[in-house]
C-alpha cells in the first residue's frame, strides 16, 4: 500500500513539471508568433 502511494506521488511529481514546461513553451511560442506578426 505504502509503496503504491509513493510511486503514485513520484508519477504525479514527474507529470507536473512536464505540464509546466509545456505551458512555458506554448507561451513562448505564442509570444514569438505575436512578435513576428507585429514586426
Amino acid at each position: 500500500m505504502r509503496r503504491n502511494a509513493a510511486s503514485a506521488q513520484i508519477v504525479t511529481g514527474s507529470i507536473k513539471p512536464k505540464a509546466e514546461s509545456f505551458k512555458v513553451s506554448v507561451v513562448s511560442l505564442m509570444k514569438r508568433i505575436l512578435l513576428r506578426d507585429s514586426g
